[in-house]
């Protein structure tokens, strides 16, 4: 008899296992792209008397300067 006759259900165990544990990871990589791809990034950038009443949601803002701006409706997660 051929010994790989016996271990199909081993090999399939294994199989499930590996695939448990790389599509997580998968899934992870994909999310974080699709993010990445949405980012908008603000830089050096002043701004002042603005009212903000629209989410920030994807936005990088650095090195910037807000002067007397406001935040309407805004929520903090």
């Amino acid at each position: 008899m051929i010994r790989g006759d016996h271990d199909t259900g081993h090999n399939s165990s294994i199989i499930y296992y590996g695939l448990s544990v790389w599509f997580p990871d998968v899934i992870k990589h994909l999310q974080s792209d699709e993010y990445a791809s949405r980012v908008k990034y603000f830089r050096n950038e002043e701004v002042s008397n603005f009212v903000f009443n629209f989410t920030l949601e994807n936005q990088i803002h650095s090195n910037g300067e807000y002067i007397n701006d406001r935040f309407r409706d805004f929520l903090m997660s």
